[in-house]
Parts: C-alpha cells; structure tokens; sequence
C-alpha cells in the first residue's frame, strides 16, 4: 500500500525451507498468484562515506525481466507508522545511473544537500527471484513477496529468504493478523532491516551488528497521541533491530541493547497507563518484562565476565588464576545465549513484535479512554511530559534521601527510579528546545546511573561467588578473595564518588520547566 507514498509492511527472515512452506501455506497457498516469478537485479547506490546510509536512506535501480529500469528512493516517513513502514518513490529511468534531478524538486534538493557534490557510487548489488501472490483478508488485500536471493558484497555473498507482506489496500489490521497467524505456524522472523541495511552491515563486518536506539523524533508541537506512537515505534524498532546481532554474531551488546529496549518500552507503555489505562497495554507491558528477564542470565554473565576482566585480572599476574572461575561463567553464558536465540526464534516473541506494532499502530490506548484522557491526547504534549517528568523527577529525590546510609537493595530502587527518569527525559526531549540544559541534566542523570550501576554489579558479582557449590568455591577461593578484595578497596572511593553525583544531580537544571 502506497497511502502518502509509504509502504505498509511486515517482513519475515527465514530459509528456503520456509519460503516453500509459508508458500503452501492455507493461508497464502489458495491465493492469486502474480504471473509468473520474476528475477529482480537490484543497484544500491550510495557516496564512499555512505551519506545515505547513515540517515537510514536507499537508492536503487531495479530491473525487473524486460520491465523498465526503475530508480527507487526509501527512507523513514515524516509521521510515525513503525519499524516496519517506508516512504517509497519511483522513478523510470532509461540507465542505470541515479538521476536524482528526476524527482520532483523538493526530494531532488534534500538530496542534494545530503549529498554535498559527492558522487554516488555502486555499493552492491542484489539478485533476487521473487514470486508473489495477492491474499485476501476480510476486505483487504495483501501482497505475499516470496524472495529467495543473494546480496553481492565485495565479491561475498549474502543470502537472502525473506517473505514480505504488504497491504496494497484495506486495514492494516488484516496484515498484521495474516502476519501472525503465519508467523504462529511457520519457522518465520520478524526482520526490521532493509536489504539495504542489511547488506552494509555485512559490508561492515560479515556479521549483524547491535544498534542502539536511534533519536526520537518529533515536532514540538506534535500531539501527545503522536508522540507515544513515535517513542514506542522507536523502542519497538531498538529491541527488533539487535535480533539479527545476537542470532548470527552472538554479540554481547546485542543482548543488552534489546533490555534495553524492553525497558524503554515498558517505561513509555507505564506512562501511556497513567493517562489511558488499557488491557491490551498492560498485556503487552507484562509480555515486554517477561522476556527482558528471559533475557538476564546471559547478561548477567557478560557483566560478571566484564568485572573479571576490567578489574582483578589486570593487575592480579601470577598470584591469581582466573580461569575456574571464566570457565564457569563460560559454561553459564553458553547455555544462556543458546537459551535466548530459542526465545528470538521462538514463534510466540515474533508476534509479540508484530502485536506491538498493532497496538501502537492503531493507537489501542484510545480505546475505551475518559474524555478528558481523549482531549489530552489530542492536544500537543510539552504539558504533559513536563508534569510526568516532575513527577519521576520528585520520585528519585524522595528514593534517594540519605543515599549513602541506603542498603544495596534500596540503592537499586533508586536506580530503577532515575533510569524511568532519563527514559522520559529521552522519550519528551523533542517537545523542548533548550539543548544546553537537556545536556547538561542528562550529564548528571547518566552519572549518577552509572556509580549506582558499578555498585549494583559488584553487588552481582557478590552473589555469584556466594552461590557457588562447596567444591567450586574451594577450588576458586583465591581468584574470588582477590575478587572480592578489588572491589572493596574501591569502596570508600565509590562512595564518594556517589555522593558527589547525587549533589550534581539535585542541582542539575530541569530542562522541562
């Protein structure tokens, strides 16, 4: 579907095992097919130092059999309508040579001044069979694209089974439901990148690679209502983005980059909640923690693991041997990562990703909302965000009263609390214009996080060795004395490390009044 020129879509990564399955699938396989399959030769273009790519920007000139060529630029649209939709423009052309001057002059210009006089330069080329047929849901129709294919990068390969559907016409409802009924009974994945994005990470490093949350963007005077749509697609499209990361590369980061995005998730479905309390929100909100904590031991293990490796181990020499103790850690990390890629891959997270997007896209927490929750959904949100963020604002001042006499378990609900904090001052930083003041309480905030985060780690790492069994711990006792020592003799410096982040946190300026 082409409303306003954006695309409307749900792709899936699978094998060619898949492909052929989801093909004879009852859903798909009674469906009208589109001629015959067709093989599509695709040129991506970009400057060296990849000016496009960098602002999440493709261009391409297709073939298509003995079609036309056709030159086609994608990018993000200027509203929020998720991870997964695209404004797409195309263009004929008669070579295959980018002519952006063949657009009409408002995108001619913005790529002109993207492009600063670089030339465009081909960065790779795909070759894809595809076969696609046209599925009827309710009154909607739905393209089912079937591309079996490899992306040429630098005379390496990489291999292309994805399934895209697309709403030609009809709710985006009956896509999404198509989707995750398929998703439910085949070995499909939800896959947020582009082939574009996709084939310059390969290009990058071989392998997928984590990413963090991209900025929110949002006028300042955007509605509220538009404004969680923007802040939830983005923490959908962080937490969907690191999963190719962490099923092919196994990345640590990618395991923390998708917490991450779980909680920021969480946090801005806690704040749509106070507003417009939803069941279907609160569902999703539950369904977010439940595989954030799936996610924790092998997170767990790459912080215990990092300790190790960032403090005893680098002064300790021949006085201490570590390695009972990292082959411990290793044997619990690799059963927790093969653990977490079974829960990536698992049937019931992919329709989680694919109900987050319906939830948001149709704005569910509208639904059976009080009138006045309605109105201040409609109006624009600089008030609101600026009283929900006095108020987790007052929350951590009143957690962190006599911070350092709190116990550990305390000081860890006050960083739970500043963590909802700096979420919030993210998710509404667009209503607000003062980038100094924004820097400089975002300063404060992440230091302070980050002295109570070393304290919550050395905290883990305490409880690691304590629940080691009697044969481990005697074995390890050395390595774990001279861990437990390390740290301690930090402590007094830590603790006046804190204190000196709490006062530079009260008196930060508050950006939002």
């Amino acid at each position: 579907m082409k409303a306003d020129d954006q695309e409307i879509e749900l792709k899936f990564r699978t094998t060619p095992a898949g492909l052929r399955a989801a093909s004879d699938s009852p859903l798909i396989a009674s469906a009208e097919p589109q001629g015959r399959s067709k093989t599509l030769s695709s040129i991506y273009f970009d400057t060296q130092d990849l000016a496009l790519s960098k602002r999440r920007i493709s261009l391409r000139i297709r073939r298509c059999g003995r079609s036309p060529l056709v030159m086609t630029l994608k990018r993000r649209p200027g509203k929020p309508h998720g991870p997964f939709s695209r404004e797409e423009i195309e263009i004929a052309v008669t070579a295959a040579t980018p002519r952006i001057d063949l657009f009409d002059p408002e995108i001619a210009q913005y790529l002109t001044r993207i492009l600063d006089s670089r030339p465009l330069e081909p960065q790779f080329e795909t070759r894809v069979r595809r076969k696609t047929r046209m599925v009827r849901v309710n009154s909607s129709v739905i393209e089912a694209a079937f591309d079996h294919g490899f992306a040429l990068v630098q005379e390496r390969r990489l291999k292309i089974n994805e399934l895209e559907l697309e709403l030609k016409s009809g709710s985006p409802l009956d896509l999404y439901s198509l989707g995750a009924n398929l998703a439910a009974a085949l070995p499909l994945r939800l896959e947020v990148a582009s082939k574009a994005q996709a084939a310059f990470a390969f290009a990058r490093s071989g392998t997928p690679t984590p990413v963090k949350a991209a900025p929110i963007r949002f006028a300042g005077d955007a509605a509220l209502d538009d404004g969680f749509a923007a802040i939830l697609f983005n923490a959908l499209e962080h937490f969907l983005g690191n999963w190719s990361a962490l099923r092919d590369g196994r990345h640590p980061e990618a395991i923390h980059q998708m917490r991450v995005a779980l909680r920021r998730m969480r946090s801005a479905l806690g704040i749509v909640k106070i507003l417009a309390p939803n069941p279907e929100v609160e569902i999703l909100r539950a369904r977010a923690r439940e595989i954030a904590t799936a996610l924790g031991p092998a997170r767990q293990c790459d912080v215990l693991q990092e300790l190790i490796e960032n403090g005893p181990k680098t002064r300790a020499g021949a006085d201490g041997d570590f390695s009972g103790l990292e082959a411990i850690l290793k044997k619990r990390s690799s059963q927790a990562y093969a653990q977490a890629i079974v829960l990536i891959d698992a049937p019931a997270t992919t329709i989680f990703g694919i109900e987050a997007q319906s939830c948001v896209a149709r704005r569910a927490w509208r639904e059976g909302a009080a009138e006045d929750a309605l109105a201040a959904l409609d109006r624009p949100g600089k008030a609101f965000a600026a009283s929900t963020l006095d108020r987790l604002h007052r929350r951590v001042r009143k957690k962190g009263a006599n911070l350092a006499e709190l116990p550990d378990a305390e000081r860890h609900q006050v960083r739970v609390a500043l963590k909802k904090l700096r979420y919030a001052a993210e998710f509404f930083g667009p209503y607000f214009r003062d980038e100094r003041s924004m820097k400089e309480f975002e300063r404060a905030a992440a230091e302070l996080q980050e002295v109570l985060g070393a304290h919550n780690d050395v905290a883990e790492a305490s409880s690691f060795l304590d629940a080691l069994d009697p044969e481990a711990a005697r074995r390890n006792a050395r390595a774990a004395g001279l861990m437990i020592g390390w740290y301690a003799r930090d402590e007094a410096f830590e603790e006046r490390r804190l204190a000196k982040a709490w006062k530079a946190f009260r008196h930060a300026g508050q950006f939002w009044r």
